[in-house]
């Protein structure tokens, strides 16, 4: 269980992994999200490579549209790390007032109808340690 109201499961190919159908128990998807041309240039300085590799990196992965396509929330990362600031306390804020059978609905709404009267809170527990974890966007719950 989180200490906190709420816990961030760092997904980073999320959409890659079967998004909400792979990891059922995410209350809420939230997408980091930056333009191409900017992940391609953080991925040259980052990693060293050049901008060929760079773009076959990039392309390997789902489409930014996709990502997009399953998020509950968006986090903007195109600028300097504090203009982060305000929206992180605005997500946080967020987060904090869902209540527990908020995040339920949302998460029975992605469920398959079929599964809802077995599915309970120990199932929760059994999906975040069973999903694919060397795979993985970030996700929160309660």
């Amino acid at each position: 269980a989180a200490p906190g109201p709420y816990a961030i499961a760092a997904i980073p190919l999320l959409a890659e992994a079967g998004g909400r159908a792979a990891y059922p128990w995410l209350g809420r998807i939230l997408v980091v999200d930056a333009p191409v041309e900017l992940q391609r240039a953080r991925l040259m300085r980052r990693d060293g490579v050049d901008e060929a590799l760079a773009a076959r990196m990039i392309a390997a992965q789902v489409s930014r549209e996709a990502r997009l396509a399953i998020a509950d929330d968006v986090l903007v990362n195109d600028g300097h790390p504090d203009h982060l600031d305000a929206p992180v306390r605005e997500l946080d804020a967020r987060y904090r007032a869902l209540t527990v059978d908020q995040v339920n609905a949302a998460i029975r709404r992605h469920l398959d109808p079929a599964k809802l009267s077995t599915f309970t809170a120990g199932d929760f527990a059994a999906a975040a340690k069973a999903g694919p974890a060397t795979r993985g966007s970030a996700a929160a719950g309660p």
